[in-house]
């Protein structure tokens, strides 16, 4: 549901005469779903995951803005992450190969989560009528006080956003 709703604001993005940037980090595109919608992929680029994290960020940002931080895309007027859980730190992909390597810790994926949101939020990208859609899978946060789920990526996705909509779902036993 997730995917069809941000997909959804695609299209009326898109009925405005604006592009809209689809970063699929749990490729494959979408589609079937898209063109259910009538998305028009004429206006639609679509960015997929590269090695680790924070090459996709900087796509997305030097697709957004020129070498100065100005807004260079004024045609684009919707970036969507789909989803932020699958952007993996550099860092955490090194321990992995490293096997056993102290290199990457709990807070490396919120750190680069963080300096995304505050490097786009930072260039105004919201001043040129750019809206971004961060989607993101609730987790269990285990030994944790209070809420007991939690959002991939930090503070920085339950603060920095100006608008966050919830999806839930509860689940049915019998």
């Amino acid at each position: 549901g997730k995917t069809s709703l941000a997909l959804s604001a695609a299209v009326e993005i898109q009925n405005e005469g604006k592009m809209v940037v689809y970063v699929c980090t749990e490729p494959p595109f979408p589609a079937k779903v898209a063109d259910l919608l009538g998305l028009d992929k004429t206006k639609l680029i679509v960015m997929e995951s590269k090695d680790y994290g924070e090459q996709l960020i900087d796509a997305i940002y030097f697709l957004l803005f020129d070498n100065e931080g100005k807004v260079a895309r004024e045609d684009i007027g919707l970036v969507i992450v789909d989803s932020i859980n699958r952007l993996i730190p550099r860092s955490e992909i090194t321990k992995a190969e490293e096997k056993g390597s102290d290199a990457a810790n709990m807070g490396t994926k919120a750190r680069m989560i963080s300096d995304f949101l505050g490097k786009i939020l930072g260039r105004n990208m919201l001043r040129s009528g750019t809206a971004m859609i961060l989607i993101a899978q609730m987790r269990v946060d285990i030994g944790s006080y209070g809420s007991p789920t939690k959002m991939s990526g930090g503070k920085a996705v339950e603060y920095d956003p100006k608008v966050m909509i919830t999806l839930g779902m509860k689940l049915l036993s019998q």
